[in-house]
């Protein structure tokens, strides 16, 4: 009998060493709380960071500012844009917003290298991929009720486009205009 007690006695002496260390282990893999919250502060703030910039775009592209401004680099182009280094025409739609929205998901639909999302009741979100060093550019729509199409296409990185975004644009509108056929486009700008 005292046989087994001291076997029993030896098995829980090493349950609670082995206890003791997966604990100590455990408390050598785990982070203390200053290092984990640091760590978490981090990301934390990553993720706040990111948050507070599809705050700000939201903000910028409000219906009272229909697209976000272009910066001072030269990578942008935008039909609201007020200097020429930026300025682009509106492109032509439907006489309503529905059908400028459908024709403008068509022809978007038939690009090679482009997602696009509808983001509220009057704007496309598209993002064009370029064919050999993956650079994505930025195109936010927004259709007025009456059909125009104001646009902003914009490069994510780099200085420069070398013209990428003003040829974007201009080949949307030539696609576009192909679509329409002999309808009257209409145009962005001042519509309700």
């Amino acid at each position: 009998m005292n046989r087994t007690v001291r076997t029993k006695d030896k098995h829980s002496d090493n349950g609670d060493i082995s206890r003791r260390a997966r604990e100590g282990r455990a408390s050598q893999r785990m982070p203390s709380a200053g290092g984990a919250s640091r760590v978490l502060s981090r990301h934390v703030r990553r993720v706040l960071c990111a948050c507070g910039l599809l705050l700000l775009s939201s903000f910028a592209m409000n219906d009272t500012r229909l697209l976000a401004p272009c910066p001072s680099s030269p990578n942008c182009v935008s039909s609201l844009a007020t200097d020429e280094r930026h300025r682009v025409e509106p492109l032509p739609g439907y006489a309503d917003r529905a059908g400028s929205l459908k024709l403008l998901s068509d022809v978007l639909a038939t690009l090679p290298r482009v997602s696009f999302e509808q983001v509220g009741p009057a704007r496309l979100q598209a993002r064009f991929t370029s064919r050999v060093l993956r650079f994505v550019d930025d195109v936010t729509f927004y259709v007025h009720e009456n059909g125009g199409i104001e646009v902003r296409s914009a490069s994510r990185v780099g200085y420069y486009d070398f013209g990428a975004n003003r040829r974007r644009v201009e080949d949307l509108r030539e696609r576009l205009e192909e679509r329409l056929g002999d309808l009257t486009p209409v145009q962005g700008q001042g519509a309700g």
